[in-house]
């Protein structure tokens, strides 16, 4: 019976950014998730501050609304230019899915949700009745101690879908600079925790508006804009807008609708899609590093860290212990030849240094390492990578009977090394990643840069002999379709 008859679990990857899984072809739940995906976070809403509550705002608000769509050059202008519900003027801002005037006398203990849908926020302190940047109307100055506040609805919350915020907001003269904290405008962001939904506010380390993206995987692990484009000045009224594009892949902060004060970022979601060997793959790279004031980017280290891949948790489908088993994939490497280890697959957790298995290159070497499920390794680090930037078929497999680890490189003849150590399974709760290395939770390590397609895995190991397993997982990349 043929290797990919015997799959466990097999993903083309390519998948769209409009999903928030890595499908497996086989249909046997090994779904991956991808890292970075935008998703609905649970925390309180503040206006304000955060939930702490802390990160206090000392300005004013008016006009905020949210619309689970992107918004048109006219529309923008009409908000830009201070219409507000019930938008007699430009009705098709009707449909905002939550529109808070913020013009509540002082001292209120409820404030709105215009639209009639429910969205009551609760104040918290004094807040303070104050004009609008009409001159003419009223918005809500906040000062210590002062916040709105209520828990989360579908309609605060923020996900893997087009939406547009904004609002009109107003610093205190003189704005706090330097060391000071952020000051929060909208947010759900839990400073004690590990999570965080999307937040606009103050940056006044370098004197910005920023914004948070929604990604709330860790802490400080998702995209964050600062928008050096203009400094603000106290007691001034700014429009600021935030947008996500989930078709684009990108997200967007404008203060008073000028496209010269407009940064965006992109790609968001990751990994993207590319043209693979075999249809789609998937391309994993490393994120931009965010700079307090003076870089929009991601909370992550420069460096090679991880924070691009897709996991599930351990199962028997990628999970095998002591007995035979085969992987196989393509991949594309956009460094040649690393100089440190990218982990293209597996069951390793760098942190603790236990492994099960995983697929690697470093320099000019591919590796193929089973271990023991704690820190004790085999490995057969004999088949050379060319320095090119090609589509590459790897298949490894571990031969129990004859207690070796087979590697073999673009139909190339396989290669063996004797296994020292006896295989063995991964303790607790991991995850099994492609693109990175494996860890239980949050940000990981050994980042793949570059693109992977068709990647599977099979119980047994493959057939070599002319018109065998191997012919036909080579010449799958050249036009034959797979039997799966």
């Amino acid at each position: 019976m043929p290797i990919i008859n015997n799959a466990t679990a097999f993903w083309r990857l390519g998948d769209p950014v409009s999903s928030n899984k890595l499908v497996d072809a086989l249909g046997r739940g090994n779904d991956l998730t991808p890292y970075l995906r935008p998703r609905p976070v649970t925390l309180d809403f503040r206006m304000g501050s955060n939930n702490a509550p802390t990160q206090q705002l000392h300005g004013s608000l008016a006009k905020w609304g949210k619309w689970n769509r992107l918004l048109t050059a006219a529309e923008k202008g009409a908000l830009n230019a201070k219409q507000a519900w019930p938008f007699n003027v430009t009705t098709s801002l009707r449909d905002a899915v939550v529109y808070f005037m913020l013009d509540e006398a002082s001292g209120s203990s409820m404030y709105t949700d215009a639209t009639g849908r429910g969205n009551t926020l609760i104040s918290s302190g004094a807040p303070v009745q104050t004009s609008g940047p009409l001159g003419t109307d009223k918005a809500t100055l906040f000062s210590a101690g002062v916040s709105l506040w209520r828990p989360y609805t579908a309609d605060l919350q923020t996900g893997n879908y087009s939406w547009t915020i904004c609002g009109w907001v107003r610093l205190t003269n003189p704005i706090p600079t330097g060391s000071l904290t952020q000051q929060i405008f909208w947010s759900q962001w839990d400073t004690s925790g590990t999570t965080s939904g999307t937040n606009l506010y103050y940056e006044p380390d370098g004197a910005t508006f920023s914004l948070d993206g929604g990604f709330p995987e860790s802490l400080g692990q998702g995209p964050t804009i600062t928008n050096t484009t203009l400094h603000p000045t106290a007691a001034t009224w700014y429009f600021v807008m935030a947008e996500y594009d989930p078709v684009a892949n990108t997200l967007t902060y404008t203060i008073n609708n000028d496209s010269a004060k407009r940064i965006s970022l992109s790609p968001i979601q990751q990994p993207t899609p590319v043209p693979g060997k075999i249809g789609n793959g998937s391309r994993f790279q490393v994120n931009p590093q965010f700079a307090f004031g003076v870089r929009s980017g991601w909370d992550a280290p420069p460096l090679v860290d991880g924070s691009c891949h897709a996991y599930l948790q351990r199962n028997s489908n990628v999970s095998f212990g002591n007995n035979p088993f085969t992987v196989w994939g393509w991949f594309k490497a956009a460094l040649g030849q690393p100089w440190q280890p990218q982990t293209l697959l597996g069951l390793f957790d760098p942190t603790t240094g236990e492994l099960e298995w995983t697929v690697q290159i470093s320099g000019t070497v591919l590796y193929w390492v089973i271990g023991d499920g704690r820190i004790n390794y085999s490995f057969n680090n004999l088949v050379t990578i060319p320095n090119d930037l090609n589509w590459h078929l790897f298949v490894c497999w571990y031969d129990k009977t004859a207690g070796k680890l087979w590697a073999v490189l673009d139909h190339g003849t396989p290669i063996g090394a004797n296994v020292s150590v006896l295989p063995g399974a991964l303790f607790g709760n991991r995850r099994f990643t492609i693109g990175a290395a494996s860890r239980s939770t949050g940000n990981v390590g050994q980042q793949f840069v570059g693109s992977l397609n068709a990647v599977g895995i099979a119980r047994g190991n493959p057939t070599t002999n002319p018109g065998g397993d191997l012919d036909v997982l080579w010449n799958g990349g050249n036009g034959i379709v797979l039997g799966m």
